[in-house]
């Protein structure tokens, strides 16, 4: 779908960003000037579960995030599906283009199915500062359970915190 924008993007960078994630204080200034910077057709955004150190080893891991020059379009195949990672990146490398990986500055959480979106809520109000931004806009009844506006409590429900209850809940 990225080829299909083409004319749209015309000569501008661009941002793709995989749609099924939580992106905790991303840095994006940060990653659009170190693309820059190195003259890269792809840069990938990449994460390391560990120390800053190693953040420069090969133990970094692609957060689905990448920013592009429009140069790449014409590396993408006009039918059928290509995907970042696994053709369009080999690709370009195979071509000269120069692809690089930059660590990024936050946090991305993949939300693949419902255990993944439960666990990163979970990680996210266990977490004080990332619950603190993350939480800031919504209403709480006592410290550590916020409570959707919308959402109906039985009045003998226990809750034992940290929880969210959503929307219509």
């Amino acid at each position: 779908c990225i080829k299909d924008c083409g004319e749209w993007l015309g000569e501008e960078t661009f941002i793709v960003v995989h749609g099924a994630c939580l992106m905790l204080n991303v840095n994006f200034n940060h990653l659009i000037e170190e693309h820059r910077r190195s003259g890269a057709a792809l840069t990938v955004a990449a994460s390391s579960d560990d120390d800053e150190i190693s953040r420069l080893t090969l133990s970094m891991k692609p957060t689905g995030i990448y920013i592009c020059e429009p140069s790449i379009l014409q590396h993408i195949k006009k039918r059928g599906y290509q995907d970042m990672k696994e053709q369009l990146i080999p690709r370009l490398v195979e071509n000269g283009l120069k692809v690089r990986a930059v660590p990024i500055r936050g946090r991305v959480i993949h939300i693949r199915n419902e255990e993944c979106y439960l666990n990163a809520m979970v990680d996210i109000l266990d977490d004080v500062e990332m619950r603190d931004q993350f939480m800031s806009a919504v209403p709480f009844k006592v410290p550590t359970v916020w409570v959707d506006p919308t959402a109906y409590i039985h009045p003998t429900a226990r809750i034992v915190g940290p929880a969210y209850i959503g929307p219509r809940a």
